[in-house]
């Protein structure tokens, strides 16, 4: 008996691997690199999240389900992260070296 390929979860879990490499690269260098996760990161996240969610319904192997989390996981951080730096810039009154140097435990 020959094996399905599951090309789909391979799909979703690459999407997935580059969406968080983008979105970790706009963490870091979060005053230049902004527009990397509307951009790149969360159409890719987007993107391997159908596949995933497509793949983990008609297989539901590993690759499936590790596309689908790391997809999730780059849609929440790249949405979250700038809403909880800009919170940290006004509420502190500071510079925005001060929000990078704050962020930097969550990664």
């Amino acid at each position: 008996m020959e094996k399905k390929s599951n090309g789909l979860g391979t799909a979703s879990l690459v999407l997935g691997i580059v969406a968080i490499v983008f979105a970790f690269l706009s963490a870091v260098f979060w005053l230049f690199l902004l527009w990397m996760d509307f951009v790149f990161a969360i159409p890719l996240a987007t993107l391997g999240f159908i596949f995933g969610l497509i793949a983990t319904i008609k297989h539901r192997d590993g690759k499936s389900i590790s596309g689908l989390t790391l997809s999730s996981i780059v849609i929440v951080c790249t949405i979250l992260i700038p809403i909880i730096g800009s919170a940290i810039v006004k509420s502190s009154g500071s510079s925005s070296s001060t929000a990078i140097a704050l962020l930097a435990p969550l990664f």
